[in-house]
């Protein structure tokens, strides 16, 4: 059933897996904040759904939906208030006192708005002080237990180390082992986890640099070898602390480092950080300029990733039909397998076999690398036509969703040695290995807007092409992606190209 081949067509066989889908979910204090608040509106929500049921002496005639109203106002207001006062904050949640003192402004607000408020639509519950306490202390057990529930959760992430960050530190002066040393000590130990450091070059360790490393952590090597350590998605921070970054050199650094799906800092001194502006942000105490910030970080990548799967799990489930009559198609119309599998350049700059139902012949000598060429290539089959125009030979990539490899938008995976006039799409465009720091999409901005297929044997095309990936990858959102995926269907893939 399945052909792996160099191109669209191949040998018959089936291989095993080359490599783990990488995993792009980490926990994050952001994640965890936004998942305690989510709880908080859910929780004074039941709490107004209960209620009424509790008051079985009619002693409060409040009807459900009245009080279902009363509460959810109050919600907005106690989360409003808590974030301005900035107590959604994973250290507070590990002390279940301090997190119970830290509902106080909110519930106070709340239950002020509240009154008024049912004074206009539920005025018996304001007739007396017991009828509103009646409503309200109930809610206030339900937030306190909500609270010590999240001192548990908090622990066991804490105890486990889910929310420490895997850190790479470049430099190996005295501000490097100043940074390490920042990092390393007991009281961080759940936030970061310093792997080693790496020397500033990109082809060899400083000769000044200590062979034994810097800070009790070790000497990793250069610039290069962060791509190993990329690839096995073992990264999430990198520190720059040079002592002298700069501006050439800093933007070399940098430059060595777009393709890597981390946050990337450079680490500042306080008078510095005071007289600059901009994305400056704190790491262990001490400020640092945010350089490259990581794609789809924690609440973000939880709802990437159940979009792919709900919306790739509904497609299968609603076209079966299609891609069952679509492989018999392809049977009947040249001999060889319905479905091949062919390597991709994935996440990390990973390679991973991507899906496809098979629209040419087979050619073991085709890699991929310079594409169909023409629009009347003889080796695709009358059937690997029509497909081809309708953009149904992707279809069979939903699997590849379902495995984790890929995502329904992003930027497109392209084989390693793809030809762009006679060049590696990589060498041609200076900036294509940037897009590998977000999975790719079985569509993606890039493809959207016409950029796709010959379109991109073009080196100005190819460029456009991955300003547009590179600028979906900086302003992602639930919203775009829902964008992408109209415009796919309406005429993204199957709608004219640009030359």
């Amino acid at each position: 059933m399945f052909a792996t081949a160099p191109n669209d067509g191949g040998a018959f066989l089936w291989e095993p897996r080359r490599s783990a889908s990488p995993s792009v979910f980490r926990w994050t204090h952001g994640l965890i904040n936004r998942l305690v608040s989510i709880g908080d509106v859910l929780v004074l929500l039941a709490t107004g759904l209960v209620c009424p049921w509790l008051d079985h002496a009619g002693a409060v005639p409040v009807t459900l939906t009245q009080s279902l109203g009363l509460f959810a106002v109050e919600a907005v207001v106690f989360v409003f208030v808590l974030r301005t006062v900035a107590a959604y904050r994973v250290e507070n949640y590990a002390r279940l006192q301090v997190s119970l003192l830290g509902i106080a402004p909110g519930l106070a607000c709340a239950w002020a708005v509240g009154g008024a408020a049912a004074t206009a639509f539920a005025p018996d519950l304001t007739a007396t002080m017991a009828g509103f306490l009646a409503y309200h202390l109930p809610q206030l057990a339900a937030l306190a237990l909500f609270r010590l529930g999240a001192r548990i959760v908090v622990g066991q992430i804490g105890r486990r180390a889910l929310m420490r960050r895997n850190t790479v530190v470049i430099g190996c002066g005295a501000q490097a082992e100043a940074v390490v040393r920042l990092l390393t000590a007991p009281a961080r130990a759940a936030d970061f986890n310093v792997i080693g450091v790496v020397a500033d070059r990109d082809n060899a360790p400083r000769d000044d640099a200590p062979l034994g490393g810097v800070a009790g952590r070790p000497l990793l090597g250069n610039l290069t070898t962060l791509i190993g350590l990329g690839l096995r998605d073992t990264v999430d921070l990198v520190v720059i602390a040079t002592d002298r970054p700069g501006g050439a050199a800093l933007a070399r650094i940098v430059h060595a480092l777009r393709w890597v799906s981390a946050d990337v800092l450079l680490s500042l001194d306080t008078t510095t950080a005071r007289s600059m502006r901009g994305a400056v942000v704190d790491i262990g105490g001490q400020p640092a300029l945010r350089l490259i910030r990581k794609p789809l970080k924690g609440s973000q990548a939880l709802l990437k990733a159940i979009e792919d799967r709900v919306i790739a799990g509904l497609a299968l489930f609603i076209l079966s039909p299609v891609m069952l009559l679509t492989a018999l198609a392809i049977r009947l119309d040249s001999p060889g397998a319905a479905l091949f599998r062919q390597d991709r350049i994935g996440l990390h700059n990973s390679t991973f076999r991507i899906f496809k139902f098979r629209t040419m012949t087979v050619d073991l000598t085709d890699d991929g690398a310079k594409g169909t060429n023409t629009r009347h290539n003889p080796r695709i089959t009358r059937v690997g036509r029509i497909l081809r125009s309708l953009s149904l030979d992707e279809l069979p990539q939903l699997l590849n969703v379902l495995r984790g490899e890929m995502s329904i938008v992003g930027p497109r995976p392209y084989v390693r040695n793809m030809l762009v006039e006679g060049q590696t799409f990589d060498t041609a465009v200076q900036s294509f290995v940037a897009r590998h720091r977000m999975k790719p999409g079985i569509t993606g901005l890039a493809q959207a807007s016409g950029f796709r297929s010959n379109a991109l044997r073009s080196r100005r095309n190819a460029e456009l092409s991955v300003e547009l990936d590179l600028d979906y990858i900086a302003r992602w959102s639930l919203w775009l992606d829902l964008w992408i995926m109209v415009r796919t269907l309406t005429h993204g893939m199957s709608g004219p190209e640009v030359f």
